[in-house]
């Protein structure tokens, strides 16, 4: 995953696993994709994630003020 500005410029991007971290895991890579994997074997609910422009690795820092971070559910 990557994020893109308003001009659909790419963005050093991050993300935190907020829930569900026993089955899904992300890692922030240094080139500023963040990639994310699952084992649905392993899996007792739905996981969230958090997203962000920042490049941060705590939610203040991807809670930035220009960008809104963005949530992804999977179920």
């Amino acid at each position: 995953f990557r994020l893109r500005d308003q001009d659909g410029k790419p963005l050093a991007t991050a993300a935190l696993v907020l829930e569900g971290g026993e089955w899904v895991r992300v890692e922030n890579r240094p080139d500023g994709a963040v990639l994310v994997a699952w084992d649905r074997s392993r899996k007792t609910g739905p996981a969230k994630l958090l997203f962000g422009w920042s490049g941060g690795v705590s939610p203040w820092e991807i809670n930035d003020w220009t960008f809104p971070p963005c949530e992804l559910l999977i179920r």
